[in-house]
C-alpha cells in the first residue's frame, strides 16, 4: 500500500495530503515552537549542571528549599522536644546495684501471653477482652485487659444487642509482666471485681484470633434503649445502668430512631419518650465531641484512683493540622486527655501537664485556639504517674524526625544520618534505668536508613512520670562499635540456643525489648511453647547489643546469671551492735553478694580490712571508743565492684566500774538474803561531766509475791509493780544519783520476803544517762 501510494503522488502531487509550500510552513511554525520551548530549558542547564557545586547548591537548593522545609516541619511536629545524647549515656546508666532490680523487673511475657492467659479466667460466654494494655502502677508493670462483651454473637438480635440486656460487663483482669501470674485486682488496684463497664472498648483483635473468633459487631458500638424490662436479666451480673441518659426522643424521630435499632413495634408504638445510651466506645464517645483537625490517640488505656475505688479510661487528645506551605508535617501538639467514667460515661478534660504555653512557639496561634475551646483541668496526682505520651502522636513526631533532625547541608546531601523503624519496629512502652532509678518510658528503635547491614541509628525514649513528656534520643553516631538492631538479635539468639530451641513445642519468641544491663544494653528475647492452647516460658535469652554474646537459660535471672561477665550482684549489710552500742564490739553481718570474689571492709570511708573471701559474710569489730561509725562492705570481681548499704553505729562508752553480788537462799525468819552493790566512775576527766546512774533490781515469780528491801534509812528506794508474762512482781530502784570523776559508791541491804517454799527470779539492770549499758541475767533465790 505504500508503494503503491508513492506511485500516485509521483504522477499527480496534488493529491498529497500537505502540499510542498504548507510543508513548508508547518515546518517553520513547528520549529519556532521547538525554539520557545529550548530556550528556558537552555538557560536553566547552567544550574543544573553546577548543581553539585555546594555553594550553587546551597543558594539555590539548600537556602530556599531544604532549609526553610526544615524548619517549618521541626516547628510544626514540635521536634525540639528531643534532646539528643549518646549511647554510652544509657549503657553507663546502669549498675550491678540496679541490674538486680532490673531483672527482676523485666518483661518476661509478651501481649499475646497476657491475652490467652487471661481469656483462660473468662467465666461467661458471651464476656470477650477488649485491648490489653501495659499499666504501670506503683513501680510494677501490669498486663490489664478489661472484660467486653462479645455482641457478634447476638448480631441478629436487637433486643440483645440494643437493650439493658447486655448492655455492661463487670470487672477486668490483670497479671504481671514479670511473674506470669495473674494478680486480685482488688488488692492492688483497690478496685472492685465486679467492677461495672457501661462505656467500653471492643474487643482485641487478639483476643479475637487466640479464640478463633471472627470480628462482627464491636462491642459498645451498638445505641442502647434505657427502661426496658431486660435491665438485671444476667444472672450474674449485679448492677443496672442507673446514671442520667445521654439522650431521650419522641414522636415521629423516636420512631426512626428505634426502627433503625432494629427493634419490634412493641418498643416503637410505647408512648412518651424513649431514653437512650449512645456513643459507649470510648473512642467514639470522645471523637465525636471534638473540632475538626483535633484527633484521639487510638490506644485508649485504663487508669485507677485507687484512693477512691474508681476506674476510668484515658483517651488522648492532639491536634493534626494540615498548614501546607513548606511543613512536611501536620501542626502536631499533645493537648491533653479525656478521662471517661465507665459507669457514666462522664467526660472530664486535664491538660498535658508538660505543654508549654508560649509566644515563642511559631504556631502557637494556631493551636491555642484548640486548646482554648475546651475546659481543661490540672491533671490530680493519682493520674500523673499513670499518664503515658500519646503512641499515635509520638509515631508521627518520630517520622518526622527521622528525616528532619538533620539540619546540616553536608549530612543532609550526603544521607547518611535518615533514620527509619526496623523490621517489625513499634513502639514499646517498658520499665528501664536511665541513670535516676527504674521508671517507665516508651522506647523505639531506629535504624540508618538503606543500610544492608541493619545496625541501629539509636533509640528514641519518651518519658513518664516527674519527666513526664521528655523525649530523648540516644545516638550512636560516634560509638566505636555497632549497635545491632532486634532482628540481627533474634537470629544471632537462635544460632546459639539451636537445640534447646528445638526441643521447645510450637516454639515462638516473644517481643524483642532492650535493657540496660552490666554497663551494656542487651536484647531480652523469651520463647514459649504452646501445647492445647496452653503457653509456657520454656526459655528466655539475652544478646549483647554491641558484641552479639548470648546468655539464655529457663528464665531471664538464668540467662544473666549465663552470660557471666557482670560485676557482683548487689547485698545487704546488717550488724549486731547495740543502739547505742556500749561497748564498743559488735559483729557485721551481710547477704551474699552472687558473682563476688572478695570482700572488703570499710569504716568512715576508710579500709578495715581487705581481700575477703567470698565465703565470708561477717567480720568482728572490736576497741572502738565513742563516737559515731559509717560502715559499708563492697563485693569486687574482675569486672566491677558493688557496694552494700552503709550503716551508720553510735558507740558510748562509759567509764564506769560495777558489780552486783547477792545471796541466793532466805531462810525465814532471820536469814534473809544480802546484797551488796558497788559503782566507780573512772573518768580521769576531772572536769568531765558526771554520770547519771540507776540501778535496778526486779523481783518476780509467777503469782506474785510480797517482797521487800532492807537498805539503811538515808537510802531512798522508788518501786513499782509491774507484769512479764506469766510473771508478775517489782522493780525497786536502788541506787538514783549523779557520780563525777572518781566518785564511788557502796550500797549493802537485804531481800525478804513473807512467803515460804517459793522461788524468786530476779535481775540486775545499770542504766547510765539513760542508756542500759548492763542486764543480767535472770537468776534465782530460794525461800526456805
Amino acid at each position: 500500500a505504500y508503494i503503491v501510494g508513492r506511485k500516485v503522488i509521483a504522477r499527480n502531487p496534488k493529491k498529497n495530503i500537505f502540499l510542498r509550500k504548507q510543508q513548508i510552513r508547518i515546518g517553520v511554525l513547528v520549529g519556532g515552537l521547538v525554539i520557545l520551548i529550548l530556550i528556558p530549558v537552555m538557560i536553566s542547564i547552567g544550574p543544573m549542571v553546577t548543581i553539585s557545586n555546594t555553594a550553587v547548591y546551597s543558594e539555590y537548593e539548600w537556602d530556599r528549599k531544604i532549609n526553610r522545609e526544615i524548619m517549618w516541619t521541626r516547628a510544626s511536629a514540635g521536634l525540639d522536644m528531643f534532646e539528643e545524647r549518646p549511647i554510652s549515656n544509657f549503657t553507663l546508666s546502669s549498675s550491678p546495684e540496679n541490674d538486680t532490680q532490673m531483672i527482676n523487673q523485666i518483661r518476661q511475657f509478651d501481649q499475646y501471653f497476657a491475652v490467652q492467659s487471661l481469656a483462660a479466667k473468662i467465666g461467661t460466654t458471651y464476656e470477650g477482652l477488649a485491648d490489653s494494655d501495659i499499666v504501670y502502677l506503683n513501680g510494677t508493670e501490669y498486663w490489664v485487659a478489661p472484660k467486653t462483651i462479645r455482641l457478634s454473637q447476638f448480631s441478629d438480635d436487637p433486643v440483645a444487642t440494643n437493650t439493658e440486656l447486655y448492655d455492661h460487663v463487670e470487672g477486668f483482669l490483670a497479671m504481671d509482666t514479670s511473674t506470669g501470674e495473674l494478680v486480685n485486682v482488688t488488692s492492688i488496684f483497690n478496685i472492685a471485681e465486679d467492677y461495672p463497664i457501661f462505656f467500653g472498648e471492643s474487643e482485641s483483635e487478639r483476643f479475637l484470633e487466640s479464640q478463633g473468633f471472627l470480628p462482627g459487631l464491636g462491642a459498645y458500638d451498638n445505641n442502647i434503649l434505657l427502661g426496658t424490662e431486660w435491665a438485671g436479666e444476667i444472672e450474674n451480673n449485679n448492677y443496672v445502668y442507673e446514671a442520667a441518659p445521654d439522650g431521650s426522643l419522641v414522636g415521629l424521630e423516636d420512631f426512626w430512631f428505634n426502627i433503625g435499632l432494629g427493634l419490634g413495634f412493641g418498643y416503637v408504638f410505647e408512648g412518651g419518650a424513649h431514653q437512650y445510651l449512645i456513643n459507649r466506645n470510648v473512642k467514639n464517645r470522645v471523637q465525636s465531641i471534638l473540632l475538626p483537625q483535633l484527633t484521639i490517640d487510638n490506644d485508649p488505656y485504663l487508669v485507677f484512683d485507687s484512693q477512691n475505688g474508681k476506674m476510668y479510661y484515658v483517651v488522648s487528645i492532639y491536634t493534626s493540622i494540615d498548614i501546607g506551605s513548606y511543613s512536611k508535617s501536620p501542626l502536631l501538639r499533645f493537648l491533653g486527655v479525656s478521662v471517661v467514667d465507665v459507669i457514666n460515661g462522664e467526660l472530664t478534660f486535664y491538660k498535658n501537664p508538660a505543654l508549654i504555653e508560649s509566644e515563642a512557639d511559631p504556631m502557637y496561634d494556631v493551636w491555642k485556639y484548640y486548646l482554648n475551646r475546651y475546659d481543661w483541668g490540672e491533671v490530680p496526682s493519682w493520674l500523673k504517674n499513670q499518664l503515658r505520651y500519646p503512641e499515635d502522636l509520638f509515631e508521627a513526631q518520630l517520622r518526622a524526625n527521622y528525616v528532619y533532625h538533620v539540619e546540616e547541608l553536608k549530612t543532609w546531601k550526603r544521607g547518611d544520618d535518615f533514620h527509619e523503624r526496623p523490621e517489625n519496629g513499634d513502639l514499646f512502652y517498658i520499665e528501664t534505668d536511665l541513670g535516676n532509678g527504674i521508671e517507665f518510658v516508651g522506647l523505639d528503635l531506629v535504624e540508618y536508613r538503606g543500610t544492608e547491614a541493619r545496625t541501629l541509628a539509636g533509640m528514641y525514649v519518651v518519658r513518664h512520670g516527674d519527666n513526664f513528656g521528655e523525649a530523648l534520643f540516644y545516638h550512636t553516631r560516634n560509638a566505636t562499635e555497632n549497635l545491632i538492631g532486634p532482628k540481627t538479635a533474634r537470629d544471632t539468639y537462635q544460632t546459639e540456643a539451636t537445640q534447646e530451641i528445638s526441643l521447645i513445642a510450637n516454639a515462638r519468641m516473644g517481643n524483642t525489648l532492650l535493657y540496660p544491663l552490666g554497663g551494656s544494653v542487651y536484647y531480652y528475647i523469651p520463647t514459649y511453647s504452646t501445647v492445647g492452647g496452653l503457653q509456657q516460658l520454656k526459655l528466655a535469652g539475652f544478646v549483647e547489643a554491641f558484641t552479639r554474646q548470648v546468655g539464655y537459660g529457663s528464665d531471664a535471672d538464668e540467662a544473666y546469671d549465663a552470660l557471666g561477665n557482670f560485676g557482683p550482684r548487689t547485698f545487704t549489710l546488717t550488724s549486731d551492735a547495740g543502739n547505742p552500742d556500749i561497748d564498743g564490739l559488735f559483729k557485721l553481718n551481710w547477704t551474699q553478694s552472687k558473682f563476688a570474689e572478695t570482700y572488703t571492709v570499710y569504716r568512715n570511708d576508710t579500709l578495715l580490712a581487705g581481700d575477703l573471701p567470698d565465703s565470708q559474710t561477717t567480720y568482728t569489730v572490736s576497741g572502738i571508743d565513742t563516737g559515731s561509725y559509717e560502715f559499708y562492705i563492697t563485693a569486687s570481681n574482675e569486672f566491677g565492684n558493688t557496694t552494700t548499704n552503709r550503716i551508720t553505729i553510735e558507740v558510748k562508752r562509759f567509764a564506769i566500774y560495777y558489780q552486783f553480788d547477792i545471796d541466793n537462799i532466805i531462810t525465814l525468819p532471820d536469814d534473809l538474803a544480802s546484797f551488796r552493790i558497788q559503782l566507780e566512775n573512772f573518768n580521769e576527766t576531772i572536769d568531765a561531766e558526771g554520770y547519771n546512774v540507776k540501778v535496778n533490781l526486779s523481783l518476780f515469780r509467777v503469782g506474785g509475791g510480797n517482797f521487800s528491801i532492807l537498805v539503811p534509812p538515808s537510802t531512798i528506794i522508788e518501786n513499782s509493780s509491774f507484769i512479764y508474762g506469766a510473771y508478775s512482781g517489782m522493780h525497786f530502784t536502788l541506787v538514783n544519783t549523779t557520780l563525777f570523776s572518781g566518785e564511788g559508791i557502796i550500797l549493802n541491804g537485804f531481800v525478804n520476803s513473807t512467803r515460804t517454799d517459793i522461788i524468786i527470779r530476779y535481775r540486775w539492770t545499770l542504766i547510765v544517762n539513760d542508756i542500759i549499758i548492763y542486764t543480767s541475767e535472770e537468776r534465782f533465790i530460794t525461800v526456805t
